[in-house]
């Protein structure tokens, strides 16, 4: 018999955001997840469902959103309600308090982002789907030169696609897992998925279902947030606080996070100069 090789999971998500708020419409997007084998995803689901269990039922979803209207209907349909309106009171709590428990157990956290250059509301919702493929094709090079150095079985599971549309990923999926190059044809460093240790699919489940799909949006909620504080000048916010307790999560190169854990679309100058400046901290070793 075949020997077995041990296994990661990608999880990943996107969520959108403005660089400035005096954007009418969103137009700043980021797509990434969380990569960890399966010891460690049993790890943080225990201490997902410890620290939900201070509250409410432990199988009972969580977002950084937590105002976000499908997670009150959820805890409604099952007559949480009650508890749902203690945890949004006491989200500046939980939310912070999950990474800082699962800080010891090792993930990997890997995001891309772009920038729409149009403020018109109908030329973005047309661009999304492109800058959805764009932003996964990123992130997938990326993971494909670590699945490729580690040997392992790699799996890639997305949440739910936004439309119902998988199309986006799909797309971009198919070319770098068969053929190692993007939908526009730029060539992977780790050549095709399939060789680098990919399945054969990709995978699609609901957030609400998954515990690492809740984390996943968790984490790049705050590192959206973060980004927007920065570039905004806000000083502080909550984001900047998690992701501060995360940080050293970041996929790097000898503790460098732009480019490799955090990365930004090279056609747009000032927003890789933005990331380049916000992500300057060199991860710990």
């Amino acid at each position: 018999m075949l020997a077995l090789k041990h296994m990661k999971t990608f999880y990943a998500d996107d969520t959108y955001g403005k660089t400035s708020p005096d954007f009418p419409v969103p137009r700043f997007h980021l797509f990434g997840g969380i990569i960890a084998d399966r010891g460690a995803e049993i790890a943080i689901v225990e201490s997902i469902r410890k620290i939900k269990s201070e509250y409410t039922h432990p199988n009972l979803p969580i977002k950084w959103n937590f105002k976000d209207k499908k997670i009150q209907d959820t805890y409604k349909q099952f007559d949480h309600y009650p508890e749902y309106e203690r945890m949004l009171e006491d989200s500046k709590k939980w939310r912070p308090a999950i990474f800082k428990m699962i800080n010891d157990i090792p993930f990997t956290i890997l995001v891309s982002c772009i920038e729409a250059y149009s403020c018109d509301k109908k030329g973005i919702v047309k661009l999304k789907k492109d800058l959805n493929t764009y932003c996964f094709e990123m992130v997938l090079m990326r993971a494909g030169i670590d699945a490729k150095d580690s040997g392992e079985y790699w799996q890639c599971i997305l949440d739910w696609p936004p439309d119902q549309d998988p199309t986006p990923f799909n797309r971009g999926y198919y070319k770098l897992f068969h053929y190692g190059t993007s939908s526009a044809d730029i060539v992977s460093h780790s050549g095709s998925l399939e060789k680098a240790g990919f399945s054969h699919s990709l995978l699609f489940a609901s957030c609400n279902h998954s515990p690492m799909l809740q984390l996943v949006d968790m984490a790049i909620g705050a590192i959206r947030d973060h980004i927007e504080c920065q570039i905004g000048r806000r000083g502080t916010c909550l984001g900047s606080e998690v992701v501060d307790i995360f940080y050293n999560h970041f996929r790097n190169l000898d503790g460098i996070v732009p480019k490799y854990g955090v990365s930004a679309s090279t056609g747009n100058e000032k927003l890789v100069q933005q990331i380049e400046n916000i992500f300057a901290r060199r991860v710990k070793k």
